[in-house]
């Protein structure tokens, strides 16, 4: 019986190859093709899922925080700034989703442009990014859900059960304790909204999201006969030291509130939810959500800095200006739209969550959980005993059959597969995100969350840039919407854009950024390295056999029988047909 060679890559040729193992677009649109997951979604759908997932803490909370903690009345710059640098890489993720309209967003772009290790470094940070999102959302949903209660209730709330345990000093960057126990309203706010039906979601997604915007504009529109330009006044407030204020409270502001214009990548995450009719417009969704949000923005946080005293502001801004204007009824029908938009930004950022471990998981990246789907529709089926037993049977039949045989036979046969299942939703993912979102909303401020998540968005937003770059090179011929840049003065803009409001963030925020990261390259190498279903799937395709003698080549017998699923499956007689068996037996002796 001849010998089999097989030549192992050195260990400089597979560090390169991991390192640059690529999706082709045809795995994707395969991938896309043999989607498991239900298409409920239509345009209006993408819309009010990018704008519910945008508009919500960023100008709701923050707005006032960046206002009277860094950058003052220039608060209005900061947001100008934060737009430009969000509609760059909503170009970017137009072009990208055009061209490969699947779940994984930012992290299946960089798999088909720059490879599975910088996919897997984007996915990492997406995780951090909307983690961190949801958890930062649920304290500021708390905050206004308190300030309701104590409202109606003409009482006070609780403040050890309604504050995180420790704060972030930026002056002296540490954290110190507040005394508080823990946020609960948050805790609770992350998982209400777990495991939900796409249909109903949308829906209800779609009309919290007309509602929010509906109140934002009376807010703005109430509040403009009470602007004093005085206000204004230091336009941009002389430095008091760090990021207080000045050009350089400015820029740090810039990195906090663009925090704001997070949520249009969430609709990128539902290209495989969408309906095929509804899926070339991914792109127009993108730039729709970020425009209108855009417009919200500027007129919000004019009409805040413009009615009250930048430094009066506080993490309960429309609260503030409200009761300075004396109108409460609009401050009542304001925390009753803030509760409700802000539900729908921790529903988005959950979606795309989960969407992002769901795509990771089915690359072989992190566990299998992640991957589970659930399919309400899908009838159970119970096997026989028979069917049960057939793995085992098999073999004792063929030897039975084949005991006169010769011993060096091939032989091929068939195998059953299970039958497939209907279109379901992520099921396992939302539950561990949700639960992780509690903690950290639970003991954590909101600026360090906002923060956070800025960061790894920044990072995200890079590299979907640089992406973009590749494929104008590679990919010239493929039918997409493209940027209207034939020298890609946008990509290469957005890249600096990023790079330079990464860099303006605080020295502890870039450290703990880098810890999360290196966690990141633990886990990849450690585990995702050698479960890797592309990885895997490429080592067996690149594998040079040299048969050294192949004279007796049909003479061995090799049956595999890992091809036979053991799970249940349709009761199917198996048929043997005794005279096809006999003919390819003694085919393969001759």
């Amino acid at each position: 019986m001849g010998q089999v060679l097989e030549r192992t890559p050195s260990l400089i040729e597979e560090a390169w190859k991991r390192l640059t193992l690529r999706k082709s677009v045809d795995d994707m649109q395969m991938e896309i093709n043999e989607n498991p997951l239900n298409r409920p979604l239509n345009f209006f759908h993408l819309n009010t899922l990018g704008l519910g997932a945008i508009i919500g803490a960023g100008i709701f909370i923050l707005s006032g925080n960046v206002a009277a903690n860094f950058a003052g009345p220039s608060v209005i710059i900061s947001f100008l700034i934060g737009s430009l640098v969000a509609f760059l890489a909503a170009l970017s993720y137009a072009e990208m989703a055009s061209m490969v309209p699947i779940a994984g967003s930012s992290y299946s772009y960089i798999y088909t442009t720059m490879g599975e290790f910088c996919a897997w470094l984007i996915g990492w940070n997406l995780c951090l990014e909307y983690t961190c999102a949801v958890a930062a959302v649920s304290v500021g949903w708390s905050t206004y859900v308190a300030s309701f209660i104590e409202f109606i209730g003409n009482t006070s709330a609780e403040y050890r059960i309604l504050s995180a345990p420790i704060a972030w000093n930026n002056t002296s960057e540490n954290f110190y304790l507040t005394g508080a126990y823990f946020n609960l309203p948050a805790m609770l706010g992350s998982p209400a909204l777990l495991v939900y039906n796409i249909d109903v979601s949308a829906t209800f997604n779609s009309i919290i999201v007309v509602a929010k915007i509906i109140i934002i504009l009376i807010f703005i529109f109430t509040a403009i006969k009470y602007i004093d330009p005085k206000n204004y006044l230091p336009f941009i407030p002389k430095n008091q030291g760090g990021y207080k204020y000045g050009v350089e409270g400015l820029f740090h502001g810039t990195t906090v509130v663009f925090f704001a214009f997070i949520g249009f990548d969430v609709i990128t995450t539902a290209a495989q939810e969408t309906s095929r009719k509804s899926q070339n417009k991914l792109p127009i969704s993108i730039v729709t959500s970020w425009g209108i949000s855009t417009l919200l923005y500027i007129g919000f946080v004019s009409v805040l800095v413009g009615v009250v005293k930048y430094d009066k502001l506080a993490d309960d801004p429309i609260a503030v200006v409200c009761r300075a204007m004396g109108l409460r009824w609009l401050e009542i029908m304001v925390d009753v739209g803030v509760i409700c938009g802000l539900t729908s930004v921790i529903l988005g950022n959950l979606f795309a969550q989960s969407r992002i471990l769901y795509t990771m998981s089915n690359d072989g990246l992190l566990p299998k959980i992640f991957g589970h789907v659930r399919h309400p529709k899908q009838k159970s089926q119970q096997a026989s005993p028979v069917q049960e037993q057939y793995p085992s049977f098999l073999p004792a039949f063929l030897r039975a059959v084949l005991k006169s045989a010769p011993p060096n036979v091939a032989i091929i046969f068939p195998t059953r597969q299970a039958p497939k299942p209907g279109p379901g939703v992520p099921f396992a993912a939302p539950i561990c995100i949700g639960a992780i979102c509690a903690v950290l909303a639970g003991f954590l401020p909101i600026d360090f969350l906002a923060e956070m998540t800025s960061i790894g968005t920044l990072f995200a937003f890079l590299l979907v840039h640089v992406g973009v770059f590749i494929m104008h090179w590679t990919h010239r011929d493929i039918k997409r919407f493209k940027i209207p840049s034939k020298t890609l003065f946008i990509p290469v803009i957005g890249v600096l854009t990023c790079g330079l409001l990464m860099n303006s963030s605080t020295k502890w925020a870039k450290i703990r950024f880098g810890v999360w990261t290196i966690t990141g390259l633990i886990i990849y190498f450690s585990y995702s390295k050698r479960r890797s279903k592309m990885w895997n799937t490429q080592e067996k395709r690149g594998r040079v056999v040299e048969p050294m003698d192949n004279t007796n080549a049909l003479h061995e017998l090799v049956i595999d029988w890992r091809g036979i699923p053991k799970q249940p499956f349709e009761a199917v007689p198996i048929v043997v047909d005794m005279n096809f068996l006999h003919a390819t037996i003694t085919t393969a002796v001759e």
